[in-house]
């Protein structure tokens, strides 16, 4: 997500996320990724300065998502600034960017890759959570799956107004779809939706894949802000919807308003950027619609 923040330089730091792995016990796929992605915005969301954020919001919003067992779990997240996320049996924490060589040794040494819960049966999602979907003919790990979820729900975080996004720190969830790219196609673009993710192709999946996106949802928040919901499985857009391309992106020229291309690439968006004030802290970011989280 090609970030742009008013000649500030792209940050070098990169998010924590961790992911508790009970081998005896594991969580049901859907339940981890969507812990691992509300972790990543309750850290951002009840972070205590902006100081560690600012750049990292502003530049290439790299995220690691790693596991850890239970006992290690608990010791590494115990002051992490997300709290632990628990949905279903899955746990998931965040932490504040830092650089690699920052971390502590015991976080840094966690296992990135390999990261795969089975399928099982997710808990059903609360009423007015957001709907994180995604691209199931990707067939992403958990790991990475992770890691998108996350990246789409800060995106879509971001572009709340401060009483929703005030609603979600407060009463946060999520949950996670993953549907089969004919579907994947049309949901991303109806109206409603949020930023659009698409990867860099560094690890996994080919670069130019659209891996994620937020479907809109009902927040509980004071009378008068209204916001459509859809199902993944069920009717078509409504008649507000945006018309559909037919095709997914496949490059980092994407013509959609409020497409995301994943962090590695070096692509900077060419059109005129808006500004956003974020609802919590002093931070104010420029970014353009073409989006590179990490």
């Amino acid at each position: 997500m090609a970030w742009e923040s008013g000649g500030v330089e792209l940050s070098d730091t990169v998010q924590p996320i961790l992911l508790r792995v009970d081998k005896e016990n594991p969580a049901a796929h859907a339940d981890a990724v969507a812990a691992a992605a509300v972790a990543c915005v309750l850290a951002f969301a009840r972070r205590e300065s902006d100081e560690p954020w600012a750049d990292w919001v502003a530049g290439r919003f790299t995220k690691t998502v790693r596991r850890a067992g239970p006992k290690p779990f608990a010791k590494l997240t115990a002051d992490a600034p997300s709290g632990i996320v628990a949905i279903g049996t899955a746990e998931a924490a965040a932490f504040e960017p830092q650089r690699y060589g920052d971390m502590p040794r015991a976080l840094r040494s966690l296992q990135v890759s390999g990261t795969q819960l089975p399928a099982g049966d997710p808990v059903p999602a609360r009423p007015g959570s957001p709907l994180i979907v995604l691209n199931q003919e990707l067939e992403m790990s958990t790991g990475k799956a992770a890691a998108q979820a996350a990246h789409a729900l800060l995106a879509w975080y971001l572009e709340l107004g401060p009483e929703q996004a005030g609603a979600f720190a407060a009463n946060p969830g999520a949950a996670v779809t993953e549907v089969r790219a004919a579907r994947f196609r049309e949901l991303s673009s109806c109206a409603g939706t949020g930023p659009l993710i698409v990867d860099a192709g560094l690890t996994e999946i080919d670069p130019g894949s659209a891996t994620a996106f937020v479907a809109a949802a009902e927040l509980p928040v004071p009378r008068g802000w209204r916001a459509r919901s859809f199902s993944a499985a069920g009717s078509s857009c409504s008649s507000s919807a945006r018309r559909s391309t037919g095709r997914l992106p496949e490059s980092r020229g994407l013509g959609r308003k409020n497409q995301l291309t994943s962090s590695s690439s070096r692509h900077r968006a060419r059109r005129p950027i808006r500004m956003m004030s974020l609802t919590a802290g002093n931070i104010r970011v420029r970014f353009s619609s073409n989006w590179n989280p990490g």
